[in-house]
């Protein structure tokens, strides 16, 4: 699932598929409450490849408007990581190689500029300092 497309799909999504159907739209939460996986990405070019803006919109359910929808399906800030994580290297058939932090993964890991679970969050601005892969630093910011 792209969770960014909420954020735009959210402004217009109730006047051209109606109520009852777009109640369906984006439900994060339902599906993992159910037990099912919920691989997230960012369906770049389309839309941004920043995946900061797919996880507040799925956390937040604010739109690109400034307008809050369907904000019964949103996740918390671990979910949505997961997401986009350990459930997305699940869809890969990665499961036993990346997606997480522990011994036997290939450590690949971004040291980030500010804390997505902070209270105050400008998504927009969340920046890698560092990316790792393999347990090696690959790139540094700057």
């Amino acid at each position: 699932m792209q969770p960014y497309h909420k954020a735009d799909d959210g402004r217009y999504a109730e006047e051209r598929i109606g109520e009852r159907r777009s109640r369906s739209s984006y439900a994060f939460k339902s599906l993992l409450d159910s037990g099912a996986i919920v691989a997230f990405g960012s369906d770049w070019p389309v839309v941004s490849i920043n995946p900061f803006l797919g996880i507040e919109a799925a956390v937040t359910g604010k739109t690109l408007d400034g307008k809050f929808w369907m904000t019964q399906e949103n996740l918390t800030v671990a979910e949505a990581l997961r997401c986009y994580t350990t459930y997305a290297a699940y869809a890969m058939f990665m499961e036993d190689e990346i997606g997480k932090i522990e011994p036997g993964y290939r450590a690949d890991f971004l040291i980030l500029n500010a804390s997505p679970f902070g209270p105050f969050r400008r998504w927009d601005q969340i920046r890698p300092l560092e990316v790792w892969v393999e347990g090696r630093r690959a790139r540094k910011a700057g």
